[in-house]
């Protein structure tokens, strides 16, 4: 066993410094045969200990989706094909690199989910807490990307199958993806701004209702609110323009909003 002596404050010596020059080698290019390996013993990619033990058993996908992951992928021009090897695009580059959460980058997100999966059939995890711990993280990624200048992705152009077809034998173009329905689910609370709304039997309210004690009625002034104009009331703070809404001074005109104890009110200015 050998021991370094001491030194002294100030001591100096001769030495001869030596500069090793050497090139590291990349790692080998995955193929789909590796790749799904891969996926299937995605812990050995992780440093956390635990999480490495559970990923070898859960890994990405399972058997029967991996394949159609690796697919999806292509299909989206995130990788590409240069004989057997696969390689990231340069959207899949930039895709990864817009993503500032890192966790939805790693495979922890995967391994987390899959423990808590197993624990719910044992009986020994709540669905309903795991259903709140990805509402809750849900919200919080997209007030993350919402703040977030973010980048812009560049998107390689397809390449020309054979000889273009004159336009009158184009393909007619794809009608239009139907309007996303409203949903007042999607907001958070409004009042106590930490939990997520749910629906009730008659109105939507706080998930956290027992502390909080927010809610919005299905109906208010004698109108049945539309989903419309419940999001917009939890969102926005209030809805477009409502006629006919029913008060002891006869019918009115206007816009529904919260008042300062988040009682509803009728503003009509």
């Amino acid at each position: 066993e050998k021991i370094l002596p001491v030194f002294e404050v100030g001591e100096s010596g001769p030495h001869a410094p030596r500069i090793h020059k050497g090139k590291t080698s990349p790692p080998k290019p995955y193929t789909e045969a590796t790749l799904l390996r891969a996926m299937e013993t995605a812990g050995k990619q992780v440093d956390d200990e635990e999480m490495r033990e559970l990923l070898k058993d859960n890994g990405i996908g399972r058997p029967s989706t991996r394949a159609n992951i690796i697919e999806t992928l292509f299909r989206r021009k995130y990788i590409e094909k240069k004989k057997k090897n696969i390689f990231a695009t340069q959207t899949g580059i930039d895709l990864i690199d817009t993503i500032e959460n890192e966790l939805l980058k790693s495979p922890e997100l995967t391994g987390a989910w899959e423990r808590k999966l197993r624990l719910m059939e044992k009986g020994e995890y709540a669905m309903e807490a795991f259903r709140q711990e990805l509402t809750e993280m849900v919200i919080a990624l997209i007030r993350d990307v919402k703040n977030n200048t973010g980048r812009s992705i560049s998107f390689a152009p397809d390449k020309p199958a054979g000889k273009e077809k004159k336009e009158k034998d184009a393909a007619p173009p794809k009608p239009k993806a139907p309007k996303k329905a409203a949903d007042p689910t999607a907001a958070q609370c409004p009042k106590c701004k930490a939990h997520p709304v749910k629906k009730g039997n008659t109105a939507y309210g706080c998930a956290n209702f027992a502390a909080c004690g927010f809610k919005v009625p299905f109906e208010a002034f004698g109108k049945k609110l539309s989903d419309k104009q419940l999001e917009d009331l939890l969102t926005k703070g209030k809805t477009g323009k409502i006629k006919g809404l029913a008060t002891p001074e006869g019918e009115q005109e206007g816009r529904l909003t919260f008042d300062d104890q988040f009682n509803l009110t009728i503003q009509t200015s």
